[in-house]
């Protein structure tokens, strides 16, 4: 999937997050680079290449959300041009993780207009909880 204007920042989060839940289909990383390309151009600067990309996300910080058992959105919150939602993630191992996923509403070309990721902060559990 390529990253459009039609996508709510609910709906990106879902996309990225389906593709690290099957991160090896249909071939090794597609899941990694599907997320690569939902980050926004400034993520990307700060996180790329793809390979230096797909070595952060490989590690434990981030890990956690490859190949996860399940995930539980909590409510998209716009304020401006940013968006937040707290997501809580069980990891393959069955580990709860609470995180902060941060997305910007572009505002040149080429994605003008489209949601894209800015960050994931991995943040307390309980603070996840009662954002939810």
């Amino acid at each position: 999937l390529q990253p459009s204007s039609e996508y709510s920042p609910k709906e990106v989060v879902e996309i990225v997050l389906s593709a690290l839940k099957e991160k090896d289909t249909p071939y090794p990383d597609a899941g990694i680079e599907q997320t690569f390309l939902f980050a926004s151009p400034q993520n990307r600067q700060n996180t790329g290449p793809l390979s230096h990309f797909k070595a952060m996300v490989k590690q434990p910080m981030y890990a956690t959300m490859i190949y996860h058992r399940s995930v539980e959105m909590g409510p998209t919150e716009i304020q401006g041009d940013t968006a937040t939602i707290p997501i809580i993630i069980t990891s393959l191992s069955g580990q709860i993780f609470g995180f902060l996923w941060i997305l910007s509403q572009q505002k040149a070309s080429p994605y003008e207009n489209f949601w894209m990721t800015e960050g994931v902060r991995k943040v307390n559990l309980n603070q996840t909880l009662n954002a939810m």
